[in-house]
């Protein structure tokens, strides 16, 4: 019998078991024998598979691997060509993953936006009870985004509390202390570890100044400030900073800015729009789509945004991960929630976790003209400055994330398995 709150009583736009999305859902293996403990996996979103793909990667070392995932998700697990092959025959989605889930020695997710894959899976594992003589595996769900978990499911999306993963790999003690604001009260905070974000590991090994060098020399830029705009979806948000921003690089003392604006990779339609408005900009402003890039860079696509944003001296950005790159980088960023009327700041991170807007490590823009002082400031303020660089250094990363989230997994996995054999 489900519970109250289960699968068949969640708030739609929360779980859309119905979505067209979950029902093109794929099912990819990666086995080793039945000694090994398997581990199953999930997720929707290029965030969180960013996040877990690393990890997949080395926990298929250790264990039997089943991942569940569709949309970007899937694009970027196809893409990371982890040797893993897809299970064809899956029958009704739904009663696969339900059979996965209890049939695995631990869950590996995290958060998308809309978590239906995910919390298939975490439902499934947690609608049997554990009994005294059965061990139900444990649920490890990992931030992509410090803080994001439980403010995302419980506060935004109003999920039922039962619902919970029992450790969360969190990427700081920042993220740590967000998650334990939103979770039950019952929640066991040692359960909550810090890890760091597997994802973030390969920044701790980039060489941004040779990238800036190659990036400058290829696109033929000066000495002067390199601004760069990372647009994002819906368009209307990036209209709303790109308007105010060519506005002000017109204006004395920003004349040497060289302006890169950078759509979001699926946002087409409103390259048009955006066109005329850096038109007044146009001789020293540079369209940074991944057509005009890859040429040019010879960099792939996934390369592009990286190496853009290290090139900045400056980068604006509406609250993505790019964002939260660019401040571990050390890389001054401007995040801009600009709207007709205005919000203020408190309205702003009550309904979108900023992280490192809040950790004092990157500022936040609401109106037009915030977004100039601030501007302002990181050109040409050295005291702002050498002030915002050491609030930077607390989100430096030591790239050994994908090793501590690993071994939180496989710990759990082989507990279960090693239970199993013996009963």
């Amino acid at each position: 019998m489900l519970k109250e709150g289960s699968p068949s009583h969640l708030p739609p736009h929360a779980f859309p078991l119905g979505s067209l999305s979950l029902e093109q859902t794929k099912v990819f293996l990666s086995l080793k024998g039945t000694k090994y403990p398997t581990i199953l996996a999930g997720f929707r979103d290029p965030g969180p598979s960013n996040a877990q793909i690393p990890v997949l990667s080395k926990l298929k070392e250790d264990a039997n691997i089943c991942v569940v995932c569709d949309s970007r998700g899937e694009e970027n697990f196809r893409a990371a060509n982890l040797g893993f092959h897809q299970l064809r025959d899956t029958g009704n989605i739904l009663l696969c993953v339900s059979e996965l889930a209890g049939d695995t020695d631990a869950i590996f997710t995290s958060k998308s936006d809309h978590s239906g894959v995910e919390l298939t899976i975490m439902a499934n594992a947690l609608q049997n009870e554990p009994q005294s003589s059965v061990l139900r595996p444990q649920i490890v769900e990992l931030e992509d985004y410090p803080g994001c978990i439980a403010r995302w499911h419980y506060d935004y999306l109003n999920i039922p509390r039962w619902i919970q993963p029992d450790f969360i790999c969190a990427t700081s003690e920042w993220g740590k202390k967000k998650e334990l604001e939103s979770l039950p009260s019952n929640f066991n905070p040692n359960n909550i570890i810090v890890t760091g974000q597997p994802n973030n590991d390969r920044l701790a090994f980039e060489n941004i100044e040779g990238t800036k060098t190659t990036v400058k020399q290829k696109l033929q830029l000066g000495s002067g400030p390199i601004i760069v705009h990372m647009g994002t979806l819906p368009s209307s948000d990036t209209v709303n900073t790109l308007r105010p921003l060519v506005e002000i690089l017109q204006k004395p003392g920003f004349e040497d800015a060289t302006l890169i604006f950078r759509p979001h990779p699926r946002d087409i339609d409103g390259l048009p729009e955006y066109k005329a408005l850096y038109e007044p900009l146009k001789e020293r402003a540079l369209l940074g789509t991944n057509d005009r890039m890859v040429p040019i860079l010879e960099m792939s696509q996934g390369q592009i945004s990286d190496a853009l944003a290290m090139t900045a001296t400056v980068l604006i950005n509406h609250g993505s991960t790019t964002g939260v790159d660019a401040v571990y980088r050390g890389i001054p960023t401007i995040n801009t929630f600009i709207y007709d009327p205005p919000k203020s700041q408190e309205e702003i991170l009550e309904g979108y976790p900023l992280p490192v807007v809040e950790d004092k490590a990157s500022p936040l823009a609401t109106t037009p003209a915030e977004l100039s002082t601030i501007l302002d400031q990181l050109l040409h303020d050295s005291t702002y400055q050498n002030q915002l660089r050491m609030r930077m250094n607390r989100w430096k990363v030591d790239g050994h994330a994908t090793k501590r989230v690993a071994e939180v997994i496989l710990t759990l996995a082989k507990e279960r398995h090693t239970h199993r054999l013996i009963k």
